[in-house]
């Protein structure tokens, strides 16, 4: 019996050390106005820096996702459609599962397109394995792809709901 009962003390000690850990989500807050900010300055060697390693793995390394990234940028540009903004907001409750911390931060893009302003909303999926000092991120839309979700978190914690991908609002300039 005494020892169960240190053993449960052993718990409650170790699961209230983990619940007061401190979770710097304005960190996270910063690193992903950085990929936002690299994005609209096409600087897509920081946005690969901070993006999940597996997504960079899976799409060859990051060479090679600066290459793909820059090809479907002048893509887009050549089709008249340029990024006007690319807004973060205010992230939800930070999840933590063992070791890895979960936020979903939601993004605002404004993109224009032939008279037409194009406004999408998504998020940002950021993982911490250090209690929130350096983040990673996964965007949202890359969440839909099944390669990418079944490889890069085929496991999300219980209390993570990705949101809904919205369809995007499209309007006269």
């Amino acid at each position: 019996m005494r020892y169960l009962i240190v053993a449960v003390s052993m718990c409650v000690v170790a699961t209230q050390s983990r619940a007061d850990d401190k979770i710097d989500v304005a960190k996270a807050v910063e690193q992903a106005k950085s990929v936002a900010k690299a994005v609209l300055d096409e600087d897509y060697a920081k946005v690969a820096e901070l993006t999940h390693p597996k997504v960079v793995e899976i799409m060859g390394g990051k060479e090679k996702m600066v290459e793909q990234t820059k090809t479907i940028m002048k893509t887009l540009k050549d089709m008249g459609i340029a990024i006007k903004s690319h807004n973060v907001g205010k992230p939800g409750e930070p999840v933590i599962d063992g070791k890895s911390t979960y936020l979903i931060i939601p993004t605002t893009m404004e993109l224009s397109a032939n008279g037409m302003k194009i406004v999408t909303e998504s998020y940002l999926l950021g993982l911490s394995t250090d209690s929130g000092k350096s983040w990673v991120f996964v965007d949202g839309a890359g969440m839909d792809q099944k390669k990418v979700k079944d490889e890069v978190f085929p496991k999300l914690p219980d209390g993570l709901t990705l949101p809904k991908k919205k369809p995007p609002v499209v309007t006269k300039e």
